[in-house]
């Protein structure tokens, strides 16, 4: 054999070169890894297969018995990111059976019993997207069709003991809605048989509780497609939903374009990183790290012009902070930059106090409340544009210097528990009418150096969003009892969204009144009212004066979102003796000076301060017309306590009626009408005008004395002059 000669200079010159340049195309394709060096940490491009894929060899490493999958055929992405998960996984780590069902909005399919993992591959290849024509879809969302759990049920019915079943669904909520009255049977179902549920969805978590109710039930987990989640599974379940971990903003530019560059410090609490690119269909832009690795987003793309990458688990010293770029690589680009961290900063508005002179401006000085992580040091706070471009900053009074506190508190969201402070920041001269954003530098409890971006509203432009389910009582509920007296409490539920509501209803009461209520379930189509009515029977061994509490519940079906009514009823043999309305006290919190012109109506409000008591029999409604009140505390039908409201609307809008009843009928209703709080332009101009109308009447008046009492004063002197020269000629 030969023996091997050394390179010649030349040739590790070229060799050089050559590795140069594929390292270089490498980086400007998007090379999925980010170049390693000394302490900096790896990034890795996730893919929307492969947060799916991790999910998947993570829960097969830890039980590689039988597997079921069911996968959503209503969703096409949902297919797809199966299709490309199942077929990159070791086939090693999954020994079978197999089971596999399908389900979309008309039906579940037989599950099928397959014997190995290629089997399983080739089924899910062959099957097809199911048609969602939009009638399907309606009758989805209205908890009409069969859902996720419903299929998991046929294949937990022929799975044997000690399976694993994988879900793949793009929306857990749609099926969950009709679902919810058998989470807790289909738990006892898949745990009594060994049964884990594992399941992955293409939305947020946080949206489907019937999935993650029953996969935690069993001891499974749930992904979901969003940020949090995909860094989740692609970190092989290091972070969990239980996580404090939160989605945030590290930078926010519109139109940027090269050669131009967007800064975007990233430190050591970040774990993925998230860039969405929006613009003409196939603009691009590039997202570079400190280490010289390149990653491409391009707009409109199937991932909705979006990347995502996840930061290795290396420990400590891999966690290096640093200053990334952003670069638009075809002209004007919109992008943001996106994190998971759990050092997030809320940015909200603190309106200065209004006492209703009209004299007075709203936006003189306003202050700003950051909530932030126990221990950071905020060191500047800068006010941004919708295109975020930097329009002012904002100042510490000196007297809160950081150092001061304004509150704490403790937020517990499942095992982890994190504590913020608050601290006070003021600026002047907020734009009107324009959402703001707010970027918040500082130092974490390491000392690196951090950015946030939060949005700002301000309050003079925040519209009142009513809760999804609005709960009255009836103007003829009665309160007031004898012992051993049957009655009713009826409710007034009203739907506030556009879409129809399924609602379930349950009611409690202290005394043990209640016999029956109707009904227990409804669902109510948008903007309608319907009447839910609970029998009571007050019992014959109730004390007189007594007081029982009853509360009405009604939860939305597919969210769990609870909505509560309390009413107080009094058991008392003698008649109350009750004639008087009920007082109401108010005060104007802001009004719409300098704001009632068409042109600038409809970005700012007025607010009513209101304080509504009935000390003799109790209050029984409180009502906005239009409706609209909104209650600083509960308020609980039957109190005779003071109660606080408020009332805000757009500018546009200048009256409200709010009326007050109390338990025996009386009724007070004032209307107030933000108009009188001061004068528009035009009535000042015509005030103007007919003051100026006024002056020049009483000028002509003075003027025509004058003349009159010149005119006189010349006839005088005329009679005397003649009289002078009568008596000369005698």
């Amino acid at each position: 054999m030969a023996a091997l000669r050394p390179l010649s200079t030349a040739t590790m010159t070229v060799l050089l070169a050559l590795l140069a340049a594929a390292a270089a195309a490498a980086a400007s394709t998007g090379d999925p890894r980010d170049v390693v060096t000394g302490d900096r940490p790896i990034w890795e491009l996730v893919r929307p297969s492969d947060a799916l894929r991790a999910f998947l060899e993570h829960r097969a490493a830890d039980a590689p018995g039988p597997l079921g999958v069911v996968v959503d055929t209503g969703s096409a992405a949902a297919l797809q990111r199966a299709r490309a998960a199942i077929a990159d996984l070791d086939r090693n780590q999954n020994k079978g059976p197999f089971i596999f069902a399908t389900f979309h909005s008309t039906g579940v399919s037989e599950p099928q019993l397959l014997p190995s993992w290629a089997e399983l591959q080739r089924a899910v290849e062959a099957v097809a997207t199911a048609p969602r024509p939009q009638s399907e879809v309606e009758g989805r969302a209205l908890g009409q069709g069969p859902g996720p759990l419903d299929a998991v049920l046929g294949v937990a019915g022929v799975a044997p003991r000690g399976t694993r079943i994988i879900l793949v669904t793009e929306d857990g909520a749609r099926g969950a809605d009709g679902e919810t009255d058998t989470v807790a049977a289909v738990s006892r179902a898949l745990k009594s048989n060994g049964i884990e549920l594992d399941a992955w969805t293409l939305g947020r978590c946080d949206e489907y509780e019937a999935l993650t109710n029953v996969s935690r039930a069993t001891g499974g987990s749930l992904g979901c497609g969003d940020l949090v989640e995909r860094a989740g599974a692609a970190a092989a379940g290091q972070v969990r939903a239980e996580d404090k971990a939160q989605l945030v903003t590290l930078a926010v530019r519109r139109g940027l374009e090269a050669p131009t560059r967007l800064q975007v410090q990233v430190d050591s609490s970040v774990r993925a990183l998230q860039l969405q690119v929006r613009g003409p269909s196939g603009a691009r832009a590039a997202l570079r790290s400190p280490s010289g690795g390149t990653w491409t987003a391009t707009a409109a793309a199937d991932d909705g012009g979006a990347l995502s990458l996840d930061r290795r688990q290396l420990g400590a010293r891999a966690a290096g902070p640093g200053r990334w770029t952003v670069e638009a690589l075809d002209g004007p680009v919109d992008v943001e930059v996106h994190a998971l961290s759990d050092l997030g900063v809320t940015a909200y508005l603190e309106a200065p106090e209004q006492e209703g002179t009209r004299h007075q401006r709203a936006d003189t000085l306003a202050k700003i409340l950051l909530q932030e992580p126990q221990g950071v040091v905020i060191n500047a706070v800068k006010l941004l544009d919708i295109s975020g471009k930097e329009i002012g900053s904002a100042y510490q009074p000196k007297e809160n210097n950081r150092t001061r506190q304004l509150s704490r508190r403790s937020v517990t969201n499942d095992q982890a528990e994190l504590t913020t402070d608050k601290s006070e920041w003021e600026v002047e001269a907020l734009p009107s009418g324009k959402p703001l954003l707010v970027e918040t530098i500082g130092h974490n409890t390491n000392g690196e150096m951090f950015t946030r971006v939060s949005n700002l509203t301000k309050v003079d432009n925040v519209v009142i969003i009513p809760p999804a389910v609005d709960i009255e009582l009836s103007p003829n509920t009665k309160l007031i009892v004898r012992k051993g007296e049957n009655f009713q409490i009826s409710y007034e539920v009203t739907n506030n969204r556009p879409n129809p509501l399924l609602l379930q209803f349950n009611m409690k009461d202290d005394l043990a009144f209640l016999l029956r209520l109707q009904p227990i379930e409804a669902l109510i189509p948008p903007g309608q009212t319907i009447q839910v009515v609970g029998s009571l029977v007050a019992n014959q061994n109730a004390a007189d004066g007594q007081t029982d509490k009853v509360k009405l519940t009604a939860r939305l079906a597919a969210s769990g979102q609870e909505t509560t009514k309390t009413a107080l009823v009094y058991v008392q043999q003698e008649q109350i003796n009750d004639v008087w309305n009920p007082k109401i006290w108010w005060s104007w919190k802001s009004t719409c000076a300098g704001a009632w012109d068409s042109s600038n109506c409809f970005t700012n409000t007025w607010t009513l301060e209101l304080t509504i008591q009935d000390k003799d029999s109790g209050l029984l409604t409180i009502s906005s017309q239009p409706r609209g009140v909104q209650f600083r505390t509960e308020f609980t039908s039957g109190t005779r306590e003071e109660v606080k409201a408020y009332y805000s609307a757009s500018c546009c809008s200048k009256r409200v009626d709010i009326t007050a009843t109390d338990l025996k009928g009386n009724t007070n209703r004032e209307t107030f009408d933000v108009s009188s709080q001061f004068l528009s332009p035009a009535e000042i101009a015509s005030i103007t005008v007919g003051i100026i109308g006024i002056l020049l009447i009483i000028a002509v008046i003075v003027l025509g004395i004058m003349l009159c009492r010149k005119r006189e004063s010349l006839r005088l002197e005329r009679r005397l002059s003649s009289r002078l020269a009568s008596r000369d000629g005698r």
